[in-house]
């Protein structure tokens, strides 16, 4: 890893770490490796993962021992090594990969690629074979596209030939002998935010299923349409998004959605008689389904939700509900039925770093953000506990938070609310934030609702705290007692096209507000190791406020400051300004030194548990600024992807 000294700061030959036992973790966005999370259908839980390339959508298998994965932020197929892990090849692209599929004797791979091409008249897609054994490209033709990616892929059972869309309303029939398109057959659009996976081959090969406004069956035989069926619900209220076939082909499972996440549903339909049977509302934006190999279970991911559910086959009752790291879209069941993998379209990851090297030494996948807003948003901060034991991280846009074990570093637990219901992140929360005692993660943003959220860290129910005043409260700063009693959060609440700010004290036990103090400027926070003060940061001062009295009881007149941080023996305050790291006093609040750092704009500040280090992520950037508080010297580590605040864990 390249390291560079800034200006004003000490020669690098100077530069010493003391021993340390813990490792720094940096989420970082947008351009780390995606992961896929393999389901263990015997159990219905994540048993293990494997790493492609950044923006990972679809998965097939060849064989067992390997996975070919669509990634989707930089145009590449990643073709991974499923018992050691390694990527054996990465394919590049010239248009971005969506969906994958191989053939039935594993000796091909069909690919739907697409995308924008920069002019506005101007989109493409196409269907590539590939020999699955060399990575060459055996045949490849085009594909309408109108520019609204709904992808669609199916492969026949003798492997003749593959059906394949982009836009979801024209199918093109390729031949594979011939390397041609054989026909080209028209129907409904799936007018759905996303759709990934909207054909469905009936097992005899005599019946392609399309999703759409109706759902439409076609006779592969002639190109003949032998019928169509419109969803549960109001008329043009929903959309089919993908469908399933039973292995006798009598019971056809279609996935329904509204748009723009607002609701969905999953329909068991007769195949005979193109009718449905039976529908029961499910998500927020169901995916195309799989049916386990017994047809006792119908697994359906949801795009927005970032959950994939288990559903009873003969009531639709869903039996689990298994957190994923978001976003999700295409589930891919492997050849004898035991797993799922399901690839996380994110582009985000945790990075570890040791803090003694400043080598990354580990970069874990977590939920992020997707291709789409990769340039616009990107991860929160991570946060641990006070003994390091773990370490979390949101992603915006994500719909779920990453508990990481520093021991493995691994992701452990993906934290949803609970209830098979939208995002417990809010809309784009800038931060989170975890008690010292490990028990509660409080959430910022809240997008003005009318409860702050907190979620168990044991069991993952989430809870609100109430906001008391009308119109909904947005956090937007928050802190914690040492000892997890109280929490502090900052924000604004609506009235009149006006955010007025707020400032509550909340009590952790009960999550109640117990105080509600008059301050109006919180740029940020920082609790004494004590827990007798907090230092709130404002543009011209930082005011230290009693937290026995509730009150600002005096002010630094230290101005510019962007974030505080305390010694461990709370005898010094560190605060960050936008060219130096000034050391504070705690005791009489005088300047008693300054770190130049150059000229930067600071994200955050946070210091190691045995406070010899600062480490200063650095806003809209790949690198953070690493002060060793000893020697008085500043390296700068460049980690290669947008860095979003730090957090250490004990190893």
């Amino acid at each position: 890893m390249k390291t560079a000294i800034l200006p004003g700061a000490v020669l690098a030959a100077c530069f010493s770490l003391a021993a340390a036992t813990t490792t720094a973790y940096v989420p970082v966005c947008c351009t780390a490796n995606s992961t896929v999370s393999v389901i263990s259908t015997a159990r219905n839980r994540i048993v293990s993962s494997f790493t492609a390339g950044p923006g990972s959508y679809a998965v097939a298998f060849p064989n067992l021992n390997t996975a070919w994965v669509t990634n989707t932020s930089n145009n590449t197929i990643s073709v991974v090594n499923l018992v050691t892990g390694a990527v054996r090849k990465t394919i590049s692209l010239k248009l971005t990969p969506w969906l994958v599929q191989a053939s039935p004797d594993g000796g091909a791979v069909y690919v739907v690629t697409g995308m924008f091409t920069g002019s506005l008249n101007h989109y493409s897609a196409s269907l590539m074979a590939f020999n699955a054994r060399t990575f060459a490209v055996t045949g490849a033709v085009s594909l309408p596209n109108d520019g609204l990616q709904n992808p669609g892929l199916a492969v026949s059972a003798d492997g003749g030939r593959v059906y394949a869309t982009f836009d979801s309303q024209t199918i093109v029939v390729y031949d594979v002998a011939t390397g041609t398109a054989a026909a080209t057959w028209n129907t409904t659009r799936a007018a759905t935010w996303t759709a990934a996976g909207v054909l469905t081959l009936s097992p005899d090969g005599g019946t392609l299923y399309t999703a759409g406004q109706e759902l439409t069956a076609f006779d592969t035989a002639t190109g003949n349409i032998k019928g169509t069926l419109n969803p549960p619900g109001f008329a043009g209220g929903y959309s089919f998004v993908g469908s399933a076939v039973s292995a006798d082909g009598a019971t056809l499972y279609a996935s329904y959605a509204a748009q723009i996440g607002t609701g969905g549903g999953l329909a068991v339909i007769d195949t005979a008689s193109l009718t449905i049977t039976q529908s029961a509302g499910l998500g927020s934006e169901p995916q195309q389904p799989v049916v386990s190999k017994d047809g006792a279970t119908v697994y359906v991911p949801d795009a927005y939700d970032s959950v994939l559910y288990a559903v009873n086959a003969a009531n639709l009752a869903v039996t689990a509900s298994i957190a994923l790291p978001g976003p999700i879209a295409a589930t891919t069941l492997n050849a004898n039925g035991s797993a799922l993998a399901v690839a996380n379209s994110s582009t985000a990851a945790t990075v570890a770093v040791d803090t003694a090297t400043l080598s990354v030494i580990a970069t874990i996948g977590v939920s992020g953000t997707p291709n789409s807003q990769a340039s616009l948003f990107g991860t929160t901060n991570a946060a641990a506990p006070a003994n390091g034991g773990s370490v979390y991280v949101g992603g915006i846009e994500a719909n779920s938070i990453s508990r990481i074990d520093p021991a493995s570093n691994r992701v452990t637990r993906y934290y949803t609310d609970g209830a098979q219901s939208p995002s417990v992140t809010g809309v784009n929360p800038p931060s989170l934030m975890v008690t010292p005692n490990g028990q509660q993660i409080y959430l910022a943003g809240s997008d003005f609702q009318l409860q702050m959220t907190e979620i168990d860290t044991a069991t993952g129910a989430v809870n609100g705290v109430n906001c008391p005043l009308g119109g909904g409260c947005e956090v937007s700063q928050m802190a914690a007692l040492p000892d997890s009693s109280r929490v502090y959060l900052a924000g604004f609440w609506y009235a009149l096209d006006s955010a007025p700010p707020f400032f509550f004290v909340v009590d952790t036990a009960t999550k109640k507000i117990v105080a509600a103090p008059k301050i109006k400027v919180v740029d940020s926070m920082a609790a004494s190791p004590s827990g007798a003060f907090l230092y709130i940061v404002t543009p011209t001062a930082i005011e230290i406020f009693d937290t026995a009295q509730n009150a600002v009881t005096s002010t630094l007149p230290i101005g510019g400051v962007y974030f505080a941080a305390f010694s461990p023996d709370g005898a010094t305050a560190y605060a960050v300004t936008n060219s130096a790291l000034e050391l504070i006093d705690t005791g009489t609040g005088a300047v008693t030194g300054s770190i130049s750092l150059g000229s930067i704009a600071p994200a955050a500040l946070s210091l190691t548990p045995d406070g010899s280090q600062a480490w200063i992520p650095l806003a809209k950037s790949t690198s953070l600024l690493v002060v060793d508080l000893q020697a008085n010297s500043v390296r700068t580590v460049d980690l290669g992807a947008t860095v979003a605040g730090v957090a250490f864990g004990v190893n």
